[in-house]
């Protein structure tokens, strides 16, 4: 075993020490990191949400639901309301 050999010295242990003490300091910050993450992304997708449902309103009051522009705002606020729904289920998954 040459790895741990060469770690039986007084350097060697403290620049194992440094190096698990370095990881500790990324991976607090990386928690950190994530938390705010999920936190961004469950407020994103209720601001989305919101929006789908504050169009669907406006949808059903409006003359001519078969044109052009209306089935592409109608896909338009579909594709919102599907992605505020995969936001919230990973903003989940990630916590």
């Amino acid at each position: 075993m040459g790895f741990s050999s060469e770690l039986c010295s007084p350097q060697g242990h403290g620049a194992v020490q440094q190096m698990q003490e370095a990881e500790l300091r990324l991976l607090e910050g990386m928690r950190k990191w994530m938390a705010q993450r999920v936190k961004s992304d469950r407020e994103y997708a209720g601001l989305l949400h919101h929006m789908s449902l504050q169009d669907s309103g406006g949808q059903s009051r409006s003359s001519g639901l078969d044109s052009p522009i209306s089935q592409s705002w109608a896909e338009i606020t579909s594709q919102t309301e599907g992605l505020s729904r995969v936001l919230r289920q990973h903003a989940e998954d990630l916590n």
